[in-house]
């Protein structure tokens, strides 16, 4: 099982990524679990498993790349990929090691190739 994490404050984008995910494992026909979060609050607060974290990096409150921060400080050792509005953070995302960096709107071919790589 694969547990997988969807950060965003966004609920369409939450939902849109949700889709994307739940697609991808469909076809490799491999069991996942999904949860949703809508904070970098509510995640911080979450103690199960993540294998693979998918964090938009502009959210109130505390920004992803500072989630990222806490979560890298802590004991998470997943894979984070970032999905984001802003492009010019990506050199910045390097301290936490994302394995990715998608750009919003997320191109599901772009999504696909990620998760490929991933797999």
């Amino acid at each position: 099982m694969i547990r997988i994490a969807i950060c965003d404050d966004e609920k369409h984008m939450s939902d849109h990524i949700r889709a994307f995910v739940s697609d991808f494992f469909r076809k490799k026909n491999r069991e996942i679990q999904l949860r949703t979060f809508s904070s970098g609050e509510e995640l911080l607060n979450y103690d199960g498993q993540i294998d693979i974290l998918f964090l938009d990096i502009q959210m109130k409150g505390m920004d992803g790349l500072e989630t990222a921060r806490k979560l890298r400080a802590g004991k998470f050792r997943g894979f984070l990929i970032f999905i984001t509005v802003l492009k010019e953070m990506v050199f910045q995302s390097f301290e936490v090691e994302p394995y990715d960096y998608l750009v919003k709107p997320v191109d599901e071919k772009q999504f696909e190739k990620t998760m490929e790589r991933l797999y």
